[in-house]
Order: structure tokens, then C-alpha cells, then sequence
């Protein structure tokens, strides 16, 4: 048995085999874990298995488990199957069966399986037969179990299952790899796993193998030199950044270093790199590189309803909290930052739904992300069916249509959400909100970036709004500005107290610029010298003092308060009455009571308070905060200390602890009297204002009766009116959406042309122009349903660029022909200017449309040309010896004068002839031909190539020949070839 068989407990059960167990270091990482693949399939899998297995060595050192779309009722022989294919041994899985490497476990029908520790766990089914995920079900636990030492492989097969598994490997940094969909039997599953956009590698399940082999063989190299490479050379991570940075307009400076080098590393095993010096060269040189590196650095993983049971804590504590804050008919806004490809913010949305329960609030989510694919991801709202394994299908019927093997949220839900692009480190956050949900975002963030989100957090949020983080995030220095709502599920909710003024000056704070925030600090923590002398002097001359709500919960205390208040014991509670030592109690509650219902300070004298020793005399003083603003609505409570009254002389003790008791029950008496005689006001009160309101209710549900037998009587014919109204609706708006697509695709049309478009109508007014068009007319947005006539233009034209618009136009419409002509601006810009009738789809004529091609560039080259050819024409005239040029095939293209001189030849025997054959073959002459023709193409040019040569129209001669190869630009060359009589030399 293998080495591994150390890490068996209790009866975990391992496979058994005569086969050695060959476990190569290589393919191990530092911890002696090994990676885990599960291979997936369901429809025409079994094939794909066969070619994979066929070429996978049987010494890789990975563990495979084989997860298939099986028969519940049927035998399984698929491990029999398989071990015909590979050397490795082949077993059926079994609950608590540890995972070796080079083995291969089959899950059995009608179970579904989940990974732990290594150990192979078995669970009956949960869901019925035709929806079982249990490929997503064993992936999501490869993931969790083993991270980025998982491997997920999906081959051939039927439906979405696996989908929510790939997303899953990835975020954990995990591979992913997948057949070629084209080479698969059924291409759904592949297919589907190629769409998330999270796949590593795509090819024939045959060439999987070698892939997965060079994979294992990369990282392991990686593992060992990329750590030591990233500490001596953070320029180079600077360096990708940058890169992606202008490649995608967005900075990833402020994330973790393993986060992002974890996700470099595995771009790098993916492409066979061995450094990040090639790396970066690879990026430098590939486009579509830098978008796979920054998608996968987004970790745009998620799915619905994320850690059930933190959502349940959100739906159970912290909304109906929100909701007692909010009025009746206000808007709930939410945030959503890095809400990925949407889930998230679905799935709160419905939470909140259910949560309003027929309450007229209407909700406003607003969801963010920096990766514009995965937003426009989410604006649709379609996801895989296999989304049924985390929405009840409670939720499935109420918030989304099935569509073949997809769910479409409804579009009730998905007009609540606002998808939009946003970096929600760099950007400016929303305000106001309510609510705000960013889970697992924080934990791949230096903790510069996390204080700032958390600061703008604050400043985003209304009095006890919530926020929603990851298990796994925190506030940090910003906690006392929240209140705990449920520690575990890390919901929280901003202090009511916190105004905005008081979070917002703890923004600055957030900077990534340390010496920044050095002086912010020390400018918070060092304040200046009349600030601190007046806390002196508060300190010296203010009594003991609390700030209270209506509810006595203490919002701060000045001063020693430790004589009259002392913590109760139990649960831990901030509430002044609770606080309250003996004898104070009572006291302080008649005094805030009073306060609260006579707004009006209240002071009680000499109040026996009953510390641990002895009694102190305290004068108790309640007021009504007004200023400032923020502090309005509570209540100041201070202390000052009083002398005790003079003590009756008795000489009986009996006596004073009779009075003494007396003198509490009066006490207790007048408080009870007071809050009696209180409440009977109020009910008495209560009373009349019901007595009239009956009244009013009375007269108006008179008036109700009679309203209600008009609406009874109208009721049908609304009913009717309302169905054609709804068939019209909709007929409107779909003419209104093609309308809209249409003139879209016009505009975009137009300005994509970037040829200057003026529509006028019959009346020569405008009702259309492009931007470039402003540079021929002087146009501006305004102008539109102006006549031409009106415009002034940039035509240069000897009676006025204006009428010739005019002009033309008119004569288009009378004629109905199209006009085209050559016009030149002020600027010495030209253009053709087409004048065409405007035809409509019923071949109506309503006006013309003018457009103006800009022809300069033509114009200039055309000049260019012509003098070019009249200059060549003029050097090749003046040169006296004869000269001939010749295109490639030698067709003579032109001579000079003293050409047809010398030879005694004109121009209409020599011109566009073969050279050979000009004078009855006179220049046919086999060293110059092959010269011309062999030597000339390689080096271009000869110089003094002699020829004797009996010339039949002027004797025997001896030229002397020079020849270049001249370069046109059009990929045809020509050769100019001079000729110089050197008989008398010879």
C-alpha cells in the first residue's frame, strides 16, 4: 500500500490492488497533498473516458474521481469499463474511502458524493430524479477541500451541471479543463463550463492528458522559485500591473500580493512560463493574455444565496430592523458593490421582496462591478438550471421563468437592480443607502484599500443601515460606528447617533498615501491647544453627565459617573436606568418621564443614592437637547452633588427606619400618581380624537357606498377597456423598442461612416446631420427644424457656398436625379458633394440627403502624380544617351528621344513591345537577356555590362549597358537601362 495510508481513521476504508502505487514528489506540494481531478460527464462521457484514459500515464501522481449522470436503478459497470483503459486501479467509491493518487474512484448510482479531508463521503440524493447536480455537488466540495490543488476536467454531456462547480475550483484557485465542444458527442456541459469564462484549457479529451501532465509538471516548478522570484523583483508584479492597467483602465496595486501572484502563477503554468520576466514579455506581446489575467484576478465568483444561513440572519434580524426605520412609502436603496455577474444582488432582492410582505415600499438596488462582461452578464438575469440547488423552488416559481434549460429572473426583479460599472476603491460611493452588501470582496484587499471601503461604507449608510460582509471580513479601527447585529454572519448596523458630518471626516483617513494619513493622524490625535484647554476646563467645571435617547440608552458620558451609575449585572446593558445604583432609580425615571412628556427641563433635589458604603446626596437635573442639530431629541442627564439635609434628632432608631421607609413609599406613591394621572390625559385624549374621527369615518363610509356602486357598475367595462389597452401597450412598446434598436443603429450607422450627412425636407429644412458635417456647415444641435437657407457654410464658391446647396437641393427635388459635384472649403479641404431625393418606405419623397466625401488626400495625391510624371518625364527627356524603361515581363514602358534617334525606331515600334523583339531582334541578345532576367532581380543593378552587336540599321556596334531595378510601391518593379555607344573606345 501506498504511503498515504497513514492518514486513515477510525474504519475509513482505502482501495485495495495487487498494482504498486507510484506517488512522483513532483506532482505533490509542500504539505505532501497531492492534486485531486474530478472528471465529469454525463451523455456520451463514456468515449470521452476511453480516449483520456488511454493516453494518461498511470504514474501522475493525482488522484482522479470519475463523476457520471447514472441510472439509479441500473447495475453500474462503468469501473470495469474504464479498467480496461488504464493501469491504475479502477474501484467504486464507498462512503469514507480515502482518496490515494494514481487511482480512479466511480461514484455509484443514486448517491451523490462530497469530498473531506481526502475522504470520500456518500449521501442519498436530495433532490428528485431529472434534477440532480452531482457534479456541482462533488466539485464545490473539491474546491472547499483541496483549493488550488483541485483540477476539475469536463467532458462530454447533456445540460448545465457542472457550472456551478467550475466557479467554485476557480475562486479557490483551482484548473479548470474542458473538452473541445466540437469533438464532444454532446457539447451542452463542455460548452456550458466554456461560457463561464473560467476554463484553463480546451482540447480533445485524447491531447487532456499531456496538458494535465505539463500542467502538474509547471506548477511544481513555479512553486519552488516563484515566491523567492516575487521578493527580490516586485517591480516585475509593478510591471503587470501596468500593463493591465492601460490595457483595462484599471489598478490592482491595492490587492494582496499572494491574492494576486497566486492567480499570476497559474496564468504562467498555464502557457508553459518559466519566470515573470517572460511572462510579462507574453503579455506585452498578448492582447487577449492581459484580459484572461484580469478576469481571473477579479475573482468573479459567486452564486445565489451565498451561506444560506447568513442570508436567513439577513432576512430574520437585520431587515425587519431596517424596516421599523423606514416609512411606510419610502424608497429602500441598496448597494451591491462587486456584485460580479449578479446572484448576489438577485438574490437580496428577492430576500427583500418576500421580507415587505405587501408593504408599499419600493426597492432601489444599485449593483456594482469593474468588470463590464460580468455586468452585462447580469442586466440579463439567465442562469443554468442547475441554479435549483441553491434557490428553493418556491423562489424558482415566484421570481424567475423556466426557459429550455435556463431560469430568466422575472422582470419585476430585474427592474429593481441598477447593473452599473464601478471600481468601489477608486470611484465615489453611493449615499443614502439602507443597505449594503459586500461579501468576500475585503479579504483579497490590503487593509489600506479595506479601511477605505469600510470609511466610505459608513459614510454611504442612513442612521441603522446595514451592512452585509464576508465571514471571513471585518471593520477594523471603523467598529464604533456599527452596531453588532449577528457576529457570525458578520451583519452589522451603522450607530444612529453617527451623523454623516462626524464619518465623513474619518474618510481622509482611508488614504493609501502613508505620510498622507501620518499627518492626518497626528492632526486627529495631537488636536490644537484651545481645544484642549477648553476640555480642561470642562473636565475641572462640568459635573458628572450622560447623553441619553428616549429610550435612557447612554449614548456618551462626560466626567466620573461611577457614584451614581454602576453596571447591572447580566447581559451586558448601556441602558441609564439599568444603570441606575439604588436610589437613583426612581428617580431618574420620574425625571426623564417628565422631561419627555412637558419638554421641559426638569431638576429633582437632595436624592438619596445608595453607594457601597454609604449614601450620597445628589441633585439630579434632566434636559432637553435642541442644539446642535445632530444631538436634537435627547436627553442630558447630569449629576451635582448636594449636602445632606440635617438629620431629625431621635432617639429611637426604630423611628428613623419607619420614616425612612415612609418617606420611599410616598416616593413610589407620587410617581404612581403622576403616571396615572399621565395616562388617564392621554386616554381622555385618545378619546375625543376617536369620538371625531368615528364621526368622520362614519360620514365617509357613506360617501364610500355610494362611490362603490358607480365603480360596480364600471367595473366590467374598465375590465374590458384595460385588456385592449394592455394588447395596444404592447404592440406600442414593441414598435417603441424597434424604433429606439433602429435609430441606434442609424446613428451609429451615420457617425461610423464618418461622412458629413445633412437631411433637410421639403421644405429645405434640417431634420438630421452628422457631426462631421459641422465642419462643411456651420451647424450646431439647435438648427434642427431651421431651413438651410438660414446657414452659413465653409464652401468656397464665387456666389455663395449656401446657394449652392440651395441650389442643387431644389433641383434634386423638381428632377428627382441626383446631383454630384466637386466642392472645395475655405480651409482647402475638398469633397464631392451627392445631392440624392430622401425616399421613404412607401417611395415618397420627403426631402433630399446631402453628403459631402472628403476627397482632399485624393485630390493632393493626384497633383502629387502628375507633377511626379511630368518631372520623370522632363529628366528622361534630357538625358542624351538612350534610355529605355522596362516592366517586369520587358514590355518597353517609354524611351527618350535619343533612343529612337540612335537606333533609327519610333515610338509606335518600340513603345509597350518586348524588348527582345524590337528591330527584327535586335536586342535579343542571350548575355543581356540573362542579365535582365537572372542577375538583375538579385542584385538589383549592373553597371558597364558590354555588348557588340551588328545593329542592322546603324552597323556593328559596342554599347556599353547600365541597368537599375526602380521599386513603384505596387509590388511591380520596372528597370531603367541606359545605353552609351563605346565603338569609338573599342
Amino acid at each position: 500500500m501506498s504511503a498515504n495510508n497513514s492518514r486513515i481513521k477510525g474504519d475509513r476504508k482505502t482501495p485495495t490492488s495487487d498494482q504498486p502505487t507510484v506517488i512522483p514528489g513532483k506532482q505533490e506540494d509542500s504539505e505532501g497533498q497531492f492534486f485531486i481531478a474530478g472528471l465529469c460527464g454525463s451523455a456520451g462521457g463514456l468515449e470521452a473516458f476511453e480516449e483520456f484514459f488511454k493516453k494518461l500515464p498511470p504514474d501522475t501522481g493525482i488522484g482522479y474521481v470519475l463523476i457520471t449522470h447514472l441510472d439509479p436503478t441500473k447495475k453500474d459497470i462503468m469501473p470495469q469499463l474504464i479498467q480496461r483503459y488504464t493501469r491504475m486501479p479502477v474501484v467504486q467509491a464507498e462512503d469514507d474511502m480515502v482518496i490515494e493518487p494514481n487511482h480512479v474512484y466511480v461514484i455509484p448510482p443514486n448517491n451523490d458524493m462530497t469530498l473531506s479531508e481526502g475522504v470520500l463521503k456518500l449521501h442519498t440524493p436530495s433532490m428528485p430524479k431529472g434534477v440532480r447536480m452531482p457534479i456541482d455537488v462533488f466539485l464545490r466540495s473539491l474546491a472547499a477541500d483541496r483549493r488550488e490543488m483541485s483540477i476539475a476536467l469536463i467532458f462530454s454531456g447533456m445540460g448545465t451541471d457542472g457550472v456551478l462547480g467550475v466557479k467554485a475550483i476557480k475562486e479557490k484557485n483551482g484548473t479548470v479543463m474542458a473538452q473541445e465542444p466540437s469533438e464532444a458527442k454532446f457539447d451542452s456541459m463542455p460548452q456550458s463550463a466554456i461560457n463561464t469564462g473560467m476554463v484553463d484549457y480546451v482540447a480533445p479529451a485524447a491531447d487532456l492528458p499531456e496538458q494535465l501532465v505539463e500542467f502538474g509538471k509547471n506548477y511544481q516548478r513555479l512553486l519552488s522559485k516563484s515566491v523567492a522570484e516575487i521578493t527580490k523583483k516586485p517591480s516585475d508584479i509593478d510591471k503587470i500591473f501596468q500593463i493591465i492597467l492601460r490595457r483595462t483602465g484599471h489598478d490592482f496595486t491595492a490587492y494582496k500580493p499572494s491574492t494576486v501572484f497566486r492567480r499570476i502563477e497559474r496564468r504562467m503554468t498555464v502557457h508553459k512560463i518559466k519566470d515573470l520576466k517572460g511572462y510579462i514579455e507574453y503579455l506585452n506581446g498578448h492582447a487577449d493574455e492581459v484580459d484572461s489575467l484580469f478576469k481571473e484576478l477579479l475573482i468573479g465568483v459567486t452564486n445565489f444565496f451565498r451561506d444560506p444561513e447568513a442570508f436567513n440572519a439577513l432576512e430574520k434580524e437585520a431587515i425587519p430592523q431596517m424596516l421599523k426605520k423606514v416609512a411606510p412609502n419610502s424608497l429602500i436603496r441598496v448597494w451591491v458593490p462587486g456584485c460580479s455577474t449578479g446572484e448576489e444582488a438577485y438574490s437580496i432582492a428577492m430576500v427583500l421582496l418576500e421580507s415587505l410582505d405587501g408593504r408599499p415600499n419600493k426597492v432601489q438596488i444599485f449593483a456594482t462591478d469593474i468588470y463590464s462582461e460580468a455586468i452585462e452578464h447580469a442586466r440579463k438575469g439567465v442562469y443554468p438550471d442547475n441554479i435549483a440547488a441553491d434557490v428553493s423552488e418556491e423562489r424558482l416559481r415566484e421570481f424567475f421563468t423556466k426557459e429550455d434549460s435556463y431560469f430568466k429572473v422575472k422582470k419585476r426583479v430585474r427592474e429593481m437592480i441598477i447593473f452599473a460599472e464601478q471600481d468601489v476603491i477608486h470611484d465615489p460611493p453611493f449615499t443614502g443607502m439602507d443597505l449594503i452588501s459586500c461579501r468576500n470582496l475585503l479579504i483579497y484587499l490590503k487593509p489600506e484599500a479595506q479601511t477605505k471601503i469600510i470609511s466610505s461604507f459608513a459614510y454611504s449608510l442612513n442612521p441603522r443601515g446595514i451592512l452585509f460582509l464576508g465571514t471571513s471580513e471585518t471593520l477594523g479601527q471603523f467598529s464604533d460606528l456599527f452596531t453588532t447585529i449577528n457576529n457570525r454572519w458578520k451583519l452589522f448596523g451603522r450607530k444612529e447617533y453617527a451623523t454623516r458630518r462626524e464619518v465623513q471626516t474619518i474618510i481622509p483617513a482611508a488614504t493609501s498615501n502613508p505620510i498622507e494619513r501620518m499627518n492626518i493622524q497626528a492632526r486627529v490625535l495631537r488636536p490644537p491647544t484651545v481645544e484642549l484647554a477648553h476640555q480642561a476646563l470642562l473636565d475641572l467645571l462640568s459635573p458628572p453627565a450622560a447623553i441619553i435617547d428616549h429610550n435612557g440608552d447612554i449614548i456618551y458620558i462626560h466626567g466620573h459617573t461611577g457614584k451614581y451609575l454602576e453596571p447591572a449585572p447580566g447581559k451586558a446593558s448601556m441602558n441609564i436606568f439599568a444603570m441606575a445604583r439604588k436610589g437613583l432609580d426612581t428617580e431618574l425615571s420620574i425625571a426623564v418621564d417628565r422631561a419627555k412628556r412637558n419638554n421641559a427641563d426638569v431638576v429633582i433635589k437632595s436624592v438619596e443614592v445608595q453607594t457601597n458604603a454609604h449614601t450620597q446626596t445628589v441633585d439630579v437635573a434632566v434636559k432637553l437637547i435642541t442644539q446642535p442639530e445632530a444631538l436634537k431629541g435627547l436627553f442630558l442627564v447630569s449629576f451635582h452633588e448636594a449636602e445632606k439635609p440635617p438629620k431629625a434628632r431621635t432617639s429611637k432608631a426604630a423611628t428613623a427606619g419607619k420614616s425612612e421607609t415612609s418617606r420611599q413609599l410616598s416616593e413610589e406613591l407620587k410617581y404612581t400618581k403622576d403616571k396615572l394621572q399621565s395616562t388617564m390625559e392621554e386616554m381622555r385624549a385618545s378619546q375625543e380624537e376617536l369620538r371625531s374621527m368615528n364621526e368622520e369615518l362614519q360620514s365617509t363610509n357613506e360617501e364610500l357606498q355610494s362611490t362603490n356602486e358607480e365603480l360596480t357598475t364600471s367595473k366590467e367595462e374598465m375590465q374590458s377597456l384595460n385588456e385592449e389597452l394592455v394588447t395596444v401597450n404592447s404592440e406600442l412598446q414593441a414598435k417603441l423598442d424597434d424604433l429606439t434598436r433602429t435609430n441606434n443603429d442609424m446613428k451609429n450607422l451615420l457617425n461610423s461612416t464618418d461622412i458629413a450627412t445633412i437631411f433637410i425636407n421639403n421644405n429645405l429644412k434640417i431634420t438630421r446631420f452628422t457631426s462631421s458635417a459641422t465642419k462643411i456647415v456651420n451647424l450646431l444641435p439647435g438648427d434642427l427644424g431651421r431651413p438651410i437657407t438660414d446657414i452659413s457654410t465653409n464652401i468656397k464658391d464665387a456666389n455663395n457656398g449656401n446657394s449652392l446647396i440651395v441650389q442643387e437641393s431644389r433641383r434634386v427635388l423638381e428632377k428627382l436625379v441626383p446631383v454630384e459635384k466637386q466642392i472645395v472649403t475655405k480651409d482647402g479641404d475638398w469633397y464631392i458633394m451627392r445631392v440624392l431625393p430622401y425616399r421613404t418606405v412607401d417611395n415618397v419623397i420627403d426631402g433630399v440627403v446631402i453628403t459631402f466625401n472628403d476627397v482632399t488626400q485624393m485630390k493632393q495625391l493626384e497633383k502629387s502624380m502628375k507633377a511626379a510624371k511630368e518631372y520623370t518625364e522632363a529628366v528622361i527627356a534630357t538625358i542624351r544617351e538612350p534610355l529605355v524603361v522596362l516592366d517586369n515581363a520587358m514590355h518597353v514602358i517609354n524611351a527618350n528621344k535619343s533612343f529612337y534617334k540612335t537606333f533609327h525606331v519610333s515610338p509606335e515600334e518600340t513603345e509597350h513591345h518586348i524588348l527582345y523583339e524590337l528591330g527584327n531582334g535586335q536586342w535579343n541578345i542571350p548575355d543581356l537577356k540573362k542579365l535582365l532576367e537572372n542577375i538583375l532581380p538579385g542584385k538589383r543593378s549592373f553597371d558597364d555590362f558590354k555588348v557588340e552587336h551588328d545593329f542592322p540599321s546603324i552597323g556593328r556596334r559596342v554599347m556599353l549597358l547600365n541597368a537599375r531595378m526602380i521599386e513603384t510601391g505596387a509590388g511591380d518593379g520596372l528597370i531603367l537601362l541606359s545605353i552609351e555607344d563605346a565603338t569609338d573606345r573599342a
